[in-house]
């Protein structure tokens, strides 16, 4: 099974097998993605004319400002907001997706429950529903179709600990922490007092070994005065016991004594920052102007090329991939069409101009290598493609994450994890059509119609003088006097 992650493909020679058979699926793939880029740009084009109608905004040739009237009939936003509501309503009656595994025989009973707990935990507790929901039906409402992906996500848990304690307890912190799986940043630390009774023991302890040892060393060097003592020797030398002030442990070690004691009993406030990660399964909604596939087969299930493009910073791409190698992943990603690292992104600069069919201002497009480079912006592929990459002779399905050369992570897996929901089907089709594309016509005519209903008034409620030329003499007129 194939299945490799956080390597540059720039950095592979003379390959060999799988690998050589996954370089041309890459290559490919560069081909498929730059077409299908150029796709989008074309039916962005129709979703962003359906989001300007949504939010009532003046759109070319169609709700143009004309005689100095702006006025837009809103039809397809009230629409749209009733039927996601009731679609959503539908779905999430109790603001829960309620749904059961049915057991396949009388044994399965149990394996089923456990099934339904499980899925119910991971979709109502660990995300939001109505919210997913919500994104996805308006999505399909207004963009002819909407993508859900299902995958698994590692959520960042971070908790701000204050604890009070000597340098050995706050190790010993430290070191739980790690046990459980946190990674404890100590953010700072203040002395707060010293435990004085810890340290006059440790002193008194100090003072009967120092003693002892004292006497140890004096009486080893009397010994060994007798065995090198020799006849004619003075013998008054033997009835005293040599003190010498090397051998005195409590005159030598005393002071470094205390003032380790005074250390290890200092007790110190520290703050600490404990990160930790929580794997759950997340339903991410896929933006309709970043999805790409085949637009000729129906299910997706079928597809033989689909998925997405992302773009986000680089401080982004570490937080949703934590093991991605740093440095060569700001080397070689797929940036914007200006700046450093550029070597032909041709991918990337048919995605900017093919991206964001919201018409509001977003974010800057963040590639200038005068900024912070964690901050400029890349580009991360995920695409789903049916390839023949173990040489069995048989097409797999394999799911690729990169960014310009280097891969985030390829493997083979079973399925597509993404949901389509399509509110009307068009025959022998993916993309179908969208409510807002059927409601555009509908918002046209009624505001044709009421901008004439109020040029219509403001006609009628204007005073006007009517003169009739062959009665009156228009010089009179300009003199000042009456007709």
């Amino acid at each position: 099974m194939f299945d490799k992650s956080h390597f540059v493909t720039n950095n592979i020679v003379n390959a060999k097998g799988n690998m050589n058979r996954f370089l041309k699926m890459k290559g490919l793939l560069d081909q498929k993605c730059a077409a299908n880029l150029r796709l989008l740009a074309t039916k962005n084009n129709i979703n962003r004319a359906s989001d300007y109608h949504y939010l009532t905004l003046a759109v070319t040739q169609s709700t143009e400002p004309v005689n100095g009237i702006d006025y837009i009939h809103p039809v397809l936003k009230p629409n749209i907001d009733y039927m996601t509501a009731v679609i959503s309503k539908g779905l999430i009656q109790n603001g829960e997706i309620n749904f059961e595994f049915i057991p396949d025989n009388e044994g399965d009973d149990v394996a089923a429950r456990q099934a339904t707990n499980m899925v119910h935990k991971l979709v109502n507790q660990s995300n939001d529903p109505h919210s997913i929901l919500q994104h996805w039906i308006m999505d399909a409402l207004l963009h002819k179709n909407g993508e859900m992906m299902v995958s698994p996500y590692r959520e960042q848990i971070t908790r701000y600990v204050k604890t009070t304690g000597t340098e050995d307890q706050l190790r010993a912190f430290e070191a739980q922490a790690a046990d459980a799986g946190l990674t404890a940043t100590r953010t700072g630390k203040r002395s707060k007092s010293i435990d004085m009774e810890q340290v006059q023991k440790e002193t008194q302890q100090f003072k009967v070994e120092a003693q002892a040892n004292t006497q140890q060393k004096g009486l080893a060097s009397y010994l060994e005065k007798l065995t090198t003592f020799a006849e004619g020797d003075n013998d008054e030398a033997l009835n005293e016991m040599p003190v010498n002030a090397e051998d005195n442990t409590e005159l030598n070690d005393g002071e470094q004594q205390i003032m380790d004691s005074l250390k290890r009993n200092t007790i110190y406030d520290a703050d600490y920052k404990l990160v930790g990660y929580n794997l759950n399964v997340k339903f991410r909604p896929i933006a309709q102007h970043y999805w790409m596939c085949d637009p000729t087969v129906i299910s997706i299930q079928e597809q033989p090329f689909c998925g997405f493009y992302d773009p986000m910073t680089v401080q982004e791409a570490f937080e949703r991939f934590p093991d991605i190698d740093t440095e060569l992943f700001m080397a070689h990603a797929e940036y914007s069409n200006v700046g450093a690292y550029q070597a032909g992104s041709l991918l990337n600069n048919l995605a900017i101009h093919a991206r964001d069919s919201v018409p509001i201002n977003g974010l800057p497009q963040q590639g200038y290598a005068a900024q912070d480079p964690v901050s400029r912006q890349v580009t991360v592929l995920t695409v789903w493609n049916r390839y023949d990459i173990d040489g069995d002779g048989e097409l797999e399905l394999v799911e690729m994450i990169y960014s310009g050369s280097y891969i985030i992570s390829v493997r083979e897996v079973e399925f597509i994890p993404v949901a389509n929901m399509v509110p009307r089907p068009l025959p022998q089709n993916f993309y179908g059509m969208s409510v807002a594309e059927s409601l555009v016509p509908s918002q046209e005519y009624a505001t044709a119609a009421h901008r004439a209903e109020i040029q219509l008034g403001l006609l009628t409620a204007t005073p006007r003088l009517g003169v009739k030329p062959d009665k009156v003499d228009f010089e009179m007129l300009q003199d000042g006097e009456a007709a």
